[in-house]
């Protein structure tokens, strides 16, 4: 479609018995040339085996507003473990690259852990370690600013309470 300024995004899941996959998809037009802007796909699979969950993901994101713009691909997995009721133990790896800067990549490692207090209230612990190359700026913040993120290592930990109204 050549509708400009639209968006336009979709997801499909599928679950049965331990096994679940989902994909989606996430596309904007400009609001000028209506050419496509950004976007980008998720494809997730899990499967749980009594007390343990492992996953895998591949994400797709493309920012096509001007020459160079990032390319990025992430794939990651990861384990979850509920050893007891109130406790949750998970951790991942994750790799991203960006296909159009040559030689910029990220590696990230995690590790979590959760026990809830009760329904809606729970104690968290997490640690990541970011190892960014080339011009790649992954960083552990869900909402931090990605620019500005040196290459090297970066380490984020923390540690709170949460409570879901």
């Amino acid at each position: 479609s050549s509708v400009k300024g639209r968006r336009l995004s979709g997801s499909l899941v599928y679950s049965t018995g331990p096994f679940s996959a989902d994909a989606a998809y996430y596309q904007t037009k400009d609001a000028t040339t209506s050419a496509t802007a950004i976007d980008g796909a998720t494809l997730g699979a899990s499967y749980s085996f009594e007390s343990v969950t492992g996953y895998a993901l591949a994400i797709r994101l493309r920012n096509n507003e001007a020459p160079g713009s990032p390319n990025y691909m992430v794939y990651g997995g990861g384990l979850s473990w509920k050893p007891a009721s109130p406790i949750l133990v998970d951790c991942g790896v994750y790799y991203s690259k960006d296909r159009s800067a040559s030689g910029s990549h990220s590696l990230m490692y995690s590790v979590g852990s959760m026990y809830s207090l009760s329904a809606r209230t729970s104690l968290y612990a997490q640690v990541a370690l970011v190892n960014n190359h080339g011009g790649m700026g992954t960083g552990v913040a869900a909402n931090g600013d990605l620019t500005q993120i040196p290459n090297g290592n970066t380490l984020a930990a923390s540690v709170g309470i949460q409570h879901r109204f």
